[in-house]
């Protein structure tokens, strides 16, 4: 009797959920497992008008071509975007690279550069627990639809995007200029992340124009700081205070045709106070990549209405996997730290486990460490951790 919510993740899941074409705001669905909610409404504490949005978090003002020219942060008084720039100025850049078109970028593409300006229509978007605008841009032959989606319960803002592109040779990237002072940015990689300069004093930072990432990368002061998520779009870029992440490169060569056509994918900002590691940034990336999701509950007490198949209580430890082994003997969990911080990490099991064994990245048993619902395992910086359990 309610709105059965599964939760992907390794940890415990505040978050909206689409469900019956529509948001409901799901709260505390266990790690790895699911609860039973009741579908919620939205309190009215958003609001939206011509070119402004209001929500607990944000004051967001527009401008005429309905860029992002104010973004304040109620919550803690700051105005996030940089003097006059816009936020998600979307930026057209020459590109024709000296070697490998369809993989390489080359460092002068910045001499030539194009904003897509124009916005040929708006339309107000209303959901439960959230409000924006859908705007579409022409580019030459080109059309790119966007929802900008700003929550009630939540800080993230999502730019849900559409695009119908048929231009080649060229970079398409969303700016984000941000009232940052901070000369390193940090980027996602597989079981980790790096900094690399935001600065171009030397061969070896003018090198790194672009860098590669995963989930999400930061900008962040002491105390206050600023992410850009994303939900499949790798390349980034931070110089000065400007964040930009590459959403098209459509080279021709070897593929004529490469990026051509529809594309459908999501990025998103979140301002944060603290580090990215205490404010949850990881955490809200693998929400906007692993989403939870919602079914009507008909299972007339077949299962539990609260369950969690397993669970951590480190909130540096990311469960990544949970899968069957190789030899098809028992399942494998595999865990790493996110935070280069040495930890004690409790893992606890839905079921009882027979046997528990460290395994090394091959899945072969080293040493058997415990057995029953709950174990614990001592994990290094940065370190992947593998375990066979046999149920």
């Amino acid at each position: 009797d309610g709105v059965l919510v599964y939760n992907p993740n390794s940890f415990v899941n505040s978050s909206y959920v689409e469900y019956e074409n529509d948001f409901i705001y799901a709260e505390n669905i266990p790690a790895f497992g699911w609860k039973v909610v009741k579908p919620s409404k939205s309190s009215g504490k958003i609001t939206v008008s011509d070119k402004f949005i209001e929500t607990p978090f944000y004051i967001a003002r527009f401008d005429d071509n309905m860029n992002i020219e104010s973004l304040f942060d109620k919550e803690n008084g700051r105005e996030v975007s940089k003097g006059k720039e816009k936020l998600n100025q979307l930026k057209v850049f020459e590109d024709i690279p000296r070697e490998w078109d369809n993989w390489e970028i080359t460092s002068y593409y910045k001499k030539k550069m194009w904003k897509v300006n124009n916005c040929d229509s708006v339309e107000t978007v209303k959901l439960n627990g959230a409000v924006g605008f859908k705007i579409v841009r022409k580019y030459m032959k080109s059309v790119i639809k966007q929802t900008i989606l700003f929550y009630e319960k939540s800080r993230r803002i999502d730019f849900v995007t559409e695009a119908d592109w048929h231009e080649k040779h060229v970079l398409l990237k969303a700016a984000f200029p941000v009232d940052i002072n901070a000369n390193k940015a940090t980027y996602e990689i597989q079981f980790g992340n790096v900094e690399r300069p935001t600065c171009e004093n030397t061969s070896w930072d003018k090198a790194k124009f672009e860098v590669c990432a995963q989930k999400w990368c930061d900008l962040s002061e002491e105390n206050y700081g600023v992410s850009l998520l994303n939900d499949c779009k790798y390349g980034h870029s931070t110089l000065g205070s400007e964040m930009t992440i590459t959403l098209i490169k459509c080279g021709t060569f070897p593929n004529e045709d490469a990026d051509q056509g529809h594309h459908e994918f999501t990025y998103s900002l979140l301002p944060h106070s603290d580090s990215f590691k205490k404010s949850g940034v990881i955490q809200e990336a693998y929400k906007l990549n692993c989403p939870m999701y919602a079914v009507a509950a008909y299972g007339k007490g077949k299962l539990d209405s609260n369950y969690s198949f397993l669970s951590c209580d480190a909130d540096n430890i990311i469960i990544e996997t949970i899968k069957q082994a190789e030899n098809g003997s028992g399942i494998i969990v595999r865990l790493y730290d996110s935070w280069n911080m040495r930890s004690s990490a409790r893992l606890n099991f839905g079921f009882e486990a027979k046997k528990i064994f460290l395994c090394d990245l091959m899945e072969n048993p080293l040493s058997e460490i415990g057995s029953g619902k709950e174990v614990c395992v001592n994990v290094s910086n940065f370190e992947i951790v593998t375990l066979l359990v046999i149920m």
